[in-house]
């Protein structure tokens, strides 16, 4: 799988070189040792992006002027370098967009976070749909980043001046309508692939509903027009665009009851990675065989059902686990193993 890495400038990792990161991984030490930076330097090595902060400068290493991440995975070179003024993408020694750059070797993060995000508001479900959608559609970030380039220039101007915010609808209808298209279509993907997983591991019945903000006749854009249409006069009084992607989330239904409510814990934990498993499985159809991250991620349920749970990726994906104890992985010992601290300069 990776066959070499080295760390410059990142975080704790001031000069590391990791000859092989096999195929399953398991990354032990200590808290404070630096195995969730571990765990980002592979994640932003491969993707650019961090799943941590926005600003890639908070992961320079105090003192340096810029990291850089460069290793072998697959056989193809990757060097992803990182200064404030310049992101570097190379791949195979020559300079590529970051779309390019990521498209053949998706990443997905299995993070504690997940069922706090999954389970709380309807922002946090939105924000999970969204970031599996990116991993699954490269388009689809493009498209939902200019919709809310557009939706905060029309928030702006209804501050501004509410009557001129029309200017602005026509971009917001088709831009939402494209988000909103693509989100009921990967969502149904996922229900049905999450569906055939929850009951095996179950035995129950698990489905995922689109929640919008208006209701959908005919075709999306015509139905968003009108009901954008229909709160014109309240947009006006509150200042801010009502309506659309930017509001509308998800629900998940175990047999037509809520989950976040009838759920116990075990169950949540296990519909968090399943889901992301979900995803995986939506990958491979698409031959883009993803790298599973786990940072210290334990399951919440009897031991059959771990055992259950953990065969739907053990042996089928690449992945790389962070525990902080030698006995807390709970699937067979077929992994390998990188014990933090690394030595480094």
């Amino acid at each position: 799988m990776i066959s070499s890495l080295e760390i410059t400038g990142f975080r704790n990792y001031h000069e590391v070189y990791l000859e092989k990161i096999p195929e399953k991984t398991v990354i032990v030490g200590p808290n404070g040792s630096g195995k969730t930076n571990l765990l980002e330097a592979l994640s932003v090595w491969l993707t650019g992006e961090s799943f941590r902060t926005i600003n890639l400068g908070d992961a320079i290493s105090w003192g340096w002027q810029g990291f850089s991440l460069k290793g072998i995975f697959h056989h193809e070179e990757y060097h992803f370098g990182y200064t404030p003024s310049e992101r570097l993408y190379r791949k195979n020694g020559k300079t590529v967009t970051a779309r390019e750059y990521r498209h053949h070797h998706p990443v997905l993060l299995f993070l504690p976070e997940d069922t706090i995000l999954l389970y709380g508001g309807a922002e946090g479900r939105r924000r999970v749909l969204d970031e599996m959608i990116f991993v699954l559609d490269e388009e689809y970030r493009g498209v939902w980043l200019t919709y809310f380039r557009v939706l905060r220039q029309r928030n702006t101007q209804l501050r501004a001046d509410p009557r001129e915010a029309r200017v602005w609808d026509r971009q917001l209808i088709e831009l939402g309508s494209q988000v909103i298209e693509k989100r009921f279509f990967y969502l149904k993907q996922m229900s049905l692939r999450l569906s055939e997983l929850y009951r095996e591991l179950y035995g129950e019945k698990v489905e995922l509903r689109m929640l919008n903000t208006f209701r959908i006749e005919n075709s999306i854009k015509e139905s968003f027009a009108k009901a954008l249409e229909g709160v014109r006069a309240m947009e006006y009084q509150r200042r801010y665009t009502l309506i659309g992607p930017h509001r509308d989330t998800f629900e998940i239904r175990l047999e037509d009851k809520n989950f976040r409510v009838v759920a116990s814990q075990g169950q949540k934990r296990a519909l968090s990675l399943l889901l992301k498993i979900t995803v995986a499985t939506l990958l491979r159809d698409q031959a883009r065989l993803p790298l599973l991250l786990f940072d210290d991620v334990m399951l919440e349920m009897d031991h059959e059902r771990q055992k259950m749970l953990l065969a739907f990726f053990w042996d089928s994906f690449p992945w790389v686990w962070t525990v902080y104890a030698r006995d807390m992985v709970p699937g067979p010992k077929t992994y390998e193993m990188i014990e933090l601290p690394l030595s480094r300069g």
